[in-house]
């Protein structure tokens, strides 16, 4: 996986009848990209970090652990 998934804002926009888009955004600009291969590969990337996440509860287990140990 590609440590730039994780960085910076990441929408994929899926069409019916076009073709697939992704949008990033930075700072200070925002672009567009229709590549095939990209999109195709942030969509990669996005499953492969949605699949290796916590679950809501292992999160918020998670945060309160560090919390209690942080204070």
């Amino acid at each position: 996986m590609d440590p730039a998934a994780l960085t910076g804002n990441l929408i994929l926009l899926s069409f019916e009848r076009e073709s697939d888009l992704m949008y990033t955004e930075a700072s200070d600009i925002g672009q567009l990209t229709e590549s095939k291969e990209m999109v195709f590969k942030a969509g990669v990337d996005f499953e492969t970090i949605m699949g290796e996440a916590l679950s809501q509860a292992e999160s918020l287990e998670l945060m309160s652990r560090a919390r209690e140990a942080y204070l």
